[in-house]
């Protein structure tokens, strides 16, 4: 019984995993919640998985993202993860903006994340 109820709860769940076609960004509370908890992390690893969950269930602005990179210290980590979520970003009209501190070699990888 216990794991037909674990089955139906991570079946309901894999629903609300995903952001919803997004209207507007998260709200300034939304985000200064998950800012903490993503500050709380104890290395830029945990960080980049953390940022990565969010940026597949909330609605994130690229103005947040550069927040939320600015916990990131090692480099090749925050490439990760503009790489990673650049297609999960909420203001597709400013995603360039995020590029502006790679590579021209990193940008084009970056890029090739938008054609997938």
């Amino acid at each position: 019984m216990k794991s037909i109820l674990g089955l139906v709860a991570a079946f309901s769940l894999s629903f609300s995993v995903f952001a919803a076609d997004c209207n507007e960004a998260i709200s300034k509370d939304r985000f200064d919640g998950l800012y903490e908890n993503i500050e709380a992390q104890h290395n830029d690893q945990q960080r980049y998985r953390l940022i990565l969950a969010f940026s597949n269930r909330e609605c994130i602005s690229v103005a947040q993202m550069t927040e939320f990179l600015s916990l990131i210290t090692d480099h090749k980590i925050k490439f990760s993860t503009v790489k990673d979520s650049y297609n999960l970003l909420f203001d597709l009209e400013n995603r360039t903006l995020l590029l502006a501190e790679f590579s021209e070699h990193e940008q084009t990888l970056i890029n090739k994340e938008i054609s997938k």
